[in-house]
């Protein structure tokens, strides 16, 4: 499963490389890291006094105080780079979980390789996610430092020599704010990318979500996991995909309680008027995370295949993925109300 991470990786690179040609930028030279998991070892030590090899012990507050450290260290990139500050929102999200956050997390993770392979023609893989369950913020704290690492990377290659010590957060800090705190970063982040998020990231991430449900219907022996693609529709926009994403997600959250979750997370909502690919991508990201969490249901589910880049999409091509997964959601809701245990 390694190999088939690390050739996806390969694939996504070459594709960047040649976006950023095309651009003609000089990336002359790429570094290929196996090392990622080290990566991250010579960040700051927490402000909480915590030791960070100690994962159990870490809380969201530790996820928060370093994502404010990295926030800062992007904002001093963004000056170096003169660029304007990005406009951030801040999403509207109750009852989230340390599993959400993870998913979040590794997006932006995602993103900030993307950006040092940008800036620096250094690309370190991003690992494949943890097979812990529950997911917990000592997680989360790992995938966030990784992502510091890697904009450490990207300052120490525009020679910035400016530190910034990481400030404690409240200990009673909830993972809702490190949810809130890692959308605002991704905004601030996108503002720095070359390529900024395109209908063909959203793609892979409604991908990623279609992968897991296949995994979860494969638990019925018998059903359909990968039903035929709808009609493809013209003319789609960006919001119509976020709507119909936002439907799925509160017809999960309703099969989560149906399971025997208490309080799953509310859809995340947003007060923009115009609905970015950015956007919609943070939706996906949800989506997967509610189909994650279904699938840890179940101790015999299998791993689901990575999710790919397919290139570059339309909001329509997206939108008709989108479809495939309603498709799947539709089963799981039968199967659901029929025997809310069958995932146990």
């Amino acid at each position: 499963m390694d190999l088939i991470y690390y050739f996806a990786g390969i694939y996504r690179i070459g594709t960047i490389i040649s976006n950023t040609m095309q651009r003609f930028i000089p990336l002359l030279i790429v570094v290929i890291s196996l090392s990622s998991n080290a990566l991250g070892a010579n960040t700051p030590p927490l402000a909480s006094g915590r030791d960070a090899s100690q994962i159990k012990l870490l809380k969201p507050a530790d996820v928060l105080a370093r994502l404010d450290l990295l926030s800062r260290e992007i904002d001093l990139i963004r000056q170096r780079l003169g660029r304007p500050k990005s406009k951030t929102t801040s999403l509207d999200a109750s009852g989230i979980s340390p599993h959400e956050v993870y998913f979040q997390a590794r997006a932006l993770l995602r993103r900030l390789e993307r950006f040092s392979l940008e800036q620096t023609g250094t690309y370190s893989p991003v690992a494949p996610p943890t097979k812990t369950r529950p997911i917990i913020p000592g997680n989360v704290w790992g995938v966030v430092n990784q992502g510091l690492a890697r904009v450490i990377a990207v300052k120490k290659h525009l020679e910035l020599t400016k530190q910034f010590s990481e400030r404690a957060f409240p200990e009673d800090t909830q993972p809702g704010e490190v949810f809130k705190r890692l959308t605002r970063v991704r905004q601030q982040l996108e503002g720095l990318l070359l390529e900024q998020t395109q209908p063909g990231d959203v793609f892979e991430e409604v991908t990623r979500a279609i992968h897991l449900a296949a995994k979860i219907l494969a638990l019925s022996p018998g059903t359909v996991r990968l039903p035929d693609a709808p009609a493809l529709q013209k003319g789609k926009l960006p919001k119509h995909v976020h709507q119909k994403l936002s439907s799925i997600s509160d017809r999960l959250r309703i099969v989560l309680i149906q399971s025997g979750f208490k309080n799953p997370a509310a859809t995340p909502t947003t007060q923009e008027k115009k609905i970015k690919p950015a956007d919609v991508q943070t939706m996906a990201i949800h989506v997967a995370s509610q189909l994650s969490t279904l699938h840890s249901l179940s101790p015999g589910a299998k791993t689901p295949l990575p999710a790919y880049y397919a290139g570059k999409k339309t909001p329509s091509d997206v939108f008709q993925r989108v479809g495939t997964l309603e498709k799947q959601l539709e089963t799981i809701e039968t199967l659901t109300k029929g025997n809310p245990g069958w995932l146990h």
